[in-house]
């Protein structure tokens, strides 16, 4: 569905979809998948993708193009898969990978084309979620993993990280001390002596008319 001028429309008509603006946004209901298999973690969490027209990323702007070139309504858009082949029917998984190492060919040595897969692209957007702050609680959410595991297998700290962190140490200050080593001033030593040398009726007995005052 879509998010247009505040308000959700499942059935955009052209004219809607050829003014969508940055206020806008691509829903997106997430199914059951490897990682949730039952859908209990994600499936009633919705997907937003902001409109951005000049990202050089940007999924909610495809799919609006997607809609343009080839609009479904009515009930023809209900039963039709929002990836589908030529036939209208969902693409198998060797389709699209023939469809992506194809792209790739365009784009990288063939001898290169083997090192990348769809699942590169998800850990490269985990990683950059990480490099601007993003929280592990939400790069989870957005990536759909459930586990802490997926997260530490694919989050992958580099060269800036270490930069920015190291280089930071200059400017810090540590004002942490353990007791022991805090000085023995006549106040802690009074302290001690008190306890010492009282013990626990008298802490008792300084409760006790402590209850009387109140």
């Amino acid at each position: 569905m879509f998010k247009i001028e505040e308000e959700y429309v499942v059935d955009p008509t052209r004219k809607q979809l050829e003014g969508f603006t940055e206020k806008d946004a691509v829903v997106l209901k997430p199914r059951p998948s490897k990682g949730d298999q039952t859908g209990a973690f994600w499936c009633d969490k919705p997907i937003f993708f902001p409109y951005r027209r000049e990202a050089a990323i940007n999924p909610a702007r495809e799919i609006v193009e997607l809609e343009l070139m080839d609009p479904m309504h009515g009930q023809k858009r209900a039963e039709m898969p929002l990836f589908a082949n030529d036939k209208g029917q969902p693409f198998t998984k060797s389709q699209v990978q023939g469809a992506f190492k194809a792209m790739l060919k365009m784009a990288v040595p063939a001898d290169k084309v083997g090192h990348y897969s769809f699942h590169s692209y998800r850990v490269y957007c985990a990683c950059m979620l990480d490099s601007i702050g993003c929280p592990p609680d939400k790069i989870k959410r957005i990536l759909r993993w459930v586990s802490d595991e997926a997260l530490n297998t694919y989050v992958r700290d580099g060269e800036t990280m270490y930069v920015r962190w190291l280089d930071g140490m200059e400017h810090a200050k540590v004002d942490t001390v353990q007791v022991a080593n805090l000085p023995a001033t006549a106040t802690t030593l009074e302290f001690v002596h008190y306890e010492s040398e009282y013990g626990e009726e008298d802490e008792d007995q300084e409760e006790n008319e402590g209850d009387d005052e109140r």
